[in-house]
């Protein structure tokens, strides 16, 4: 038995370091992995915090909010408004959030902070929608009254969007 000593060392040896050597590349590989993972979510979340804070931006400027309240006014004194001038050509064309689209089956990946991302973008979409809809003439035959109601509703959830975005856009920047 004596003469297998040295076969048997020899094999141990071997199979413990390829055990020592497998376990090195194996925490090498999912530290590098986990790495990637974060820079991933720190990109994404930068990426959407900048998308956000521009699409806030944009809105001041142009004074979207502005607007709808004007015509809200002249709605609500019995004026019968035109619903329209909003959007630009190119955004009744495009979408309007492209990051935000491109990235929707990595947006989980962030974390708790997805819960009020999805609804901001709701949010805005939604408007956007009812944006779009007044832009082809879908609210027309409405009575200045309801037009007044329509406009006043849609004012609530922007600024609750816009809201819900600084603060979003914040944190986004900041991951």
């Amino acid at each position: 038995m004596a003469d297998y000593w040295p076969q048997i060392i020899t094999g141990l040896s071997g199979l413990l370091g390829s055990i020592i050597g497998a376990t090195a590349s194996y925490l090498a590989q999912t530290r590098s992995r986990n790495a990637d993972i974060a820079a991933r979510r720190r990109s994404l979340a930068f990426a959407l915090g900048a998308e956000i804070k521009s699409f806030l931006e944009i809105t001041e400027r142009r004074g979207k909010i502005r607007m709808a309240e004007h015509m809200a006014r002249q709605a609500r004194s019995g004026m019968d408004v035109q619903l329209r001038g909003f959007l630009a050509e190119e955004e009744r064309n495009q979408g309007q959030f492209p990051i935000y689209t491109a990235n929707l089956s990595s947006i989980g990946s962030l974390g708790p902070i997805t819960k009020e991302l999805v609804l901001f973008y709701g949010m805005v979409n939604a408007v956007y929608l009812t944006i779009k809809r007044a832009e082809i003439g879908d609210y027309d035959t409405y009575t200045p009254a309801e037009k007044a109601d329509l406009i006043e509703g849609e004012i609530t959830i922007w600024r609750a969007a816009i809201d819900s975005g600084k603060k979003l856009s914040e944190t986004l920047l900041a991951f």
